[in-house]
C-alpha cells in the first residue's frame, strides 16, 4: 500500500513538473528575444526568470522519471521478458 502511494504521488508530481516545464518551454519559444514584451506583460518574470525555472524543472522531471522506472522495474522486467519471448506471427 506504502509503495501505491508513492508511485500515484510520484506520477502526480510527474504531471504537474511536467505541465511547468512544457508551459515554460512554449513560452520561452515564442517570446520574442530582447527587451521587447509588449504583448507579453501577461507572463510573469522575466526571461531570464522563465529559463531558470524550465532548467530546474526539467531536472526534476528527469529525476522524477528515474524513481518512477525504479518503482515500476518489476513490471517493465516482466512486461520485456514476456514480449521478447513471443515468436513473431505472420498471419
Amino acid at each position: 500500500m506504502y509503495r501505491q502511494r508513492v508511485l500515484l504521488l510520484v506520477s502526480v508530481l510527474l504531471l504537474l513538473v511536467g505541465a511547468v516545464s512544457l508551459y515554460t518551454g512554449v513560452v520561452l519559444w515564442l517570446m520574442p528575444r530582447g527587451g521587447a514584451r509588449s504583448g507579453w506583460d501577461w507572463v510573469p518574470g522575466s526571461r531570464g526568470d522563465l529559463m531558470d525555472i524550465h532548467a530546474w524543472s526539467g531536472m526534476v522531471l528527469a529525476a522524477l522519471s528515474v524513481i518512477h522506472l525504479v518503482l515500476n522495474w518489476d513490471w517493465v522486467t516482466n512486461t520485456l521478458r514476456r514480449v521478447l519471448r513471443q515468436p513473431d506471427r505472420l498471419d
